[in-house]
Order: C-alpha cells, then sequence, then structure tokens
C-alpha cells in the first residue's frame, strides 16, 4: 500500500512538472533568440546553417528560462551576458561531447578543403574518420571540452589557432586523408 502511495505520488509530481506551464512569454523568448544572434560571429556557430542554429537557440534559450524563470529579473543581473554566454559556451560543449560529427561546426569540411588540409570529395565516412581524430586529439591537448570551448570560441588565441591547425594537419596524416603533394613533372 505505501509503495503505491509513494507510485502515485511521484507520478502526480511527474505530471505537475510536465504540464507546469513556461513563465517566459514567447515575446521574451523571442527577445532572447534575438540576443543570440550576437554569438552568431563565434567559430562554433557562424557554420551553423539555419534550422540548426535555431535549433542551437531554443536549447540555450530552454536552458537560461530553466534557470531563471522570472525573465524581468533575469535580464535585470548585472552579469546577464556573463551567464547568457556561460550558457552557450555549456550547449556548444554539450553538443561537441554528443556527437564528434558536430566539430564539423568548429571546422567546416569546405574550409579544409580551400586550406588543402583535406582532399574535395571525401564521402561522410571519410569526415567523420577525420573528425573523430580531431575530437581525440582536442580532449588529449585540453584535457576537457570545456576549456577547448572557452579557448577557442571565447578567447580566441593564435595558440590555440596555430596547435588547431597543427592537429588537422596530423589527422589528415594519421587518417591518410591529406591532400596529395604534387609531384614535379620528370620528362
Amino acid at each position: 500500500m505505501v509503495r503505491k502511495i509513494l507510485l502515485l505520488g511521484l507520478l502526480a509530481g511527474i505530471v505537475a512538472s510536465c504540464s507546469q506551464e513556461r513563465r517566459w512569454s514567447d515575446e521574451q523568448r523571442r527577445e532572447m533568440r534575438k540576443e543570440l544572434r550576437q554569438f552568431r560571429d563565434r567559430n562554433y556557430l557562424k557554420n551553423m546553417d539555419d534550422p540548426a542554429f535555431d535549433r542551437f537557440s531554443e536549447v540555450v534559450v530552454g536552458e537560461v528560462e530553466e534557470d531563471y524563470p522570472d525573465y524581468q529579473a533575469f535580464v535585470a543581473m548585472p552579469a546577464v551576458q556573463d551567464t547568457v554566454t556561460w550558457v552557450v559556451v555549456s550547449v556548444i560543449t554539450d553538443d561537441l561531447a554528443a556527437n564528434y560529427r558536430n566539430m564539423r561546426y568548429m571546422f567546416p569540411y569546405r574550409e579544409l578543403v580551400a586550406q588543402s588540409i583535406l582532399p574535395d570529395g571525401l564521402t561522410e565516412a571519410q569526415q567523420d574518420v577525420f573528425y573523430s581524430c580531431m575530437a581525440k586529439k582536442i580532449n588529449r591537448a585540453y584535457g576537457s571540452l570545456d576549456e577547448f570551448v572557452l579557448n577557442a570560441i571565447v578567447a580566441d588565441s593564435t595558440v590555440t589557432s596555430q596547435q588547431i591547425a597543427a592537429f588537422q594537419q596530423q589527422c589528415a596524416a594519421d587518417t591518410g586523408l591529406q591532400v596529395a603533394a604534387e609531384l614535379p613533372l620528370v620528362e
């Protein structure tokens, strides 16, 4: 009997939490999504197409709304921009941790081809091998994805850029996907 009461109480709590109304209005959510556009020039986000960025924005807005259910109090906070930046970095880190293929937003295949790091015409599977290698090298070098995202996206330091370029060259070579060097013609 006690078990049934506990189970019913648990189910009632789940139903109540699922049916709870959001505290932000649609207009407030739109305002927050608009504010997120300022991050669009950041490396990871600038390479997303509009539907992917919209999905990303929804996740960020949802997390901010969950942590700060009172919109007016949230936007009045002195460190509101730092809070939004932290949530953006957190969501990017979660994206990268969830699937190494999301590295394509950090290092788009087309840019790697233009930089002569990877050859044109690689299959999705070949690209996946490259991005998996990049994820492993980044995890080893930075210790955590949070640290990498903070350095690569927020700080965007020259050292990070040089190190990443070296990783890209190493992964292209390690996976056999590097651009073949042109050999001089022998007559």
